[in-house]
């Protein structure tokens, strides 16, 4: 996946002619903030402008829900800014908690299979 994937969202710093040295640098930082939205540290406790610009654990539980209401929500990796921007920001609603179970949409547990499972 993402050794197919990366190269189109870097190669604009190619193209400006950046040091490999300061992707290296993007990708490292980007890594180590992955840690943060997947733990509950802070979560729901952050100032206003933090919640509006970056992806936290609030917004990220609402990507990783199965809820209908969040499908397809919150695919910001650090900045939430550019899920509101295109229409797929969605914060959590307290009367509808995230549900985490993964959704019975397979006949099987072949992992194969669960890869073009949706296409039936």
């Amino acid at each position: 996946g993402e050794k197919v994937t990366a190269p189109f969202f870097y190669m604009h710093l190619a193209a400006l002619q950046l040091p490999p040295s300061l992707y290296q640098t993007a990708k490292a930082w980007h890594t180590v903030y992955q840690f943060w939205p997947h733990t509950d540290f802070l979560a729901g406790n952050l100032p206003a402008a933090v919640e509006f610009v970056f992806n936290t654990p609030a917004h990220h539980r609402v990507h990783h829900a199965r809820n209908a209401r969040y499908l397809r929500k919150n695919f910001a990796g650090m900045f939430v800014l550019w899920d509101r921007l295109h229409g797929t920001f969605m914060a959590e609603h307290p009367d509808d908690p995230c549900v985490f179970d993964q959704p019975a949409l397979y006949d099987s547990f072949n992992p194969l299979w669960e890869q073009v499972a949706h296409t039936k």
